[in-house]
């Protein structure tokens, strides 16, 4: 992050997650993707929450290549009602959450 007082890029400051997420389009119609990015090759588990925690789907349980990779996730195929859903990346040491709207 850019220190304002001294002018200079902070590396401590810096994020230091191993992963990001998202989810477009978002809110969804029919079928989103969600897109990951890996620094490390590495297990992970994408799965999808309704709004009381229950799960939906499990999109990805497999061991994964360091890089950028999407998932499609079809509100109709998994047969899910208008509403919001959340979407969870986990490698076991760390997870990272992110928010689907569904319209339908």
């Amino acid at each position: 992050r850019w220190n304002l007082q001294t002018g200079i890029e902070d590396e401590a400051s810096a994020p230091v997650g191993t992963f990001s997420l998202a989810a477009f389009p978002n809110p969804c119609i029919g079928t989103s993707t969600i897109s990951f990015s890996m620094q490390d090759p590495g297990s992970v588990s994408l799965a999808v929450y309704d709004a009381s925690g229950r799960l939906v789907a499990t999109l990805i349980d497999e061991c994964v290549g360091a890089g950028d990779h999407e998932v499609p996730f079809s509100a109709a195929d998994h047969a899910v009602p208008s509403g919001l859903y959340f979407f969870r990346l986990s490698n076991g040491l760390e997870s990272e959450v992110g928010r689907l709207v569904v319209l339908r």
